[in-house]
């Protein structure tokens, strides 16, 4: 069964990718937890040794600053990371077969002609609009759902529950 896929990267599909990705990633939780933990242990500490006093208050402003600050951040470093994308507005073409799956893309910023065999694939997620397909730790290809041409989500979902390792599935049921 051929099962083809047409997705235009545009703004809106990258920037959901960059916080899908972002939020995938353990090391940035153990960072926030951390931080969190250690400030209001600071203020807590703080409040028991000195009461309300400016050092209090520092403790306080510095709580809230990296309380408020993280989230920010996180909203605001995708969002520029989407806008200087290569991939912006870029259309690229999957065909997927028994082995592998080509990738075409003709766009003037970001070309690519390439055959991906499903055994060096990182890891696949599906969400609600589309397939993540890892070929490394930080760069994927996205699928999106409503650019088949051939074939339908569910064909691509069992091709890769038959195709790629378990453990580097998280699709739907």
């Amino acid at each position: 069964m051929d099962i083809t896929v047409t997705t235009c990267y545009d703004y809106k599909q990258l920037l959901r990718f960059q916080y899908f990705h972002l939020l995938q990633r353990k090391a940035m939780w153990f960072f926030i937890a951390i931080c969190d933990a250690l400030l209001i242990w600071l203020f807590i500490s703080a409040y028991i040794l000195y009461g309300f006093c400016p050092e209090v208050y520092f403790d306080l402003a510095m709580l809230l600053t990296v309380g408020l600050g993280v989230p920010v951040i996180i909203w605001g470093i995708p969002r520029l990371k989407t806008k200087k994308a290569a991939s912006l507005d870029a259309v690229c073409y999957y065909s997927f077969g028994a082995e592998g799956f080509y990738l075409k893309s003709e766009s003037e910023k970001f070309k690519e002609d390439a055959f991906i065999k499903y055994r060096s694939l990182c890891r696949v997620y599906e969400s609600k609009k589309c397939f993540y397909v890892y070929i490394s730790k930080m760069q994927a290809y996205i699928l999106d759902k409503s650019g088949f041409t051939e074939g339908s989500p569910e064909d691509l979902r069992e091709l890769f529950r038959e195709t790629v390792e378990p453990g580097r599935l998280k699709l739907f049921k």
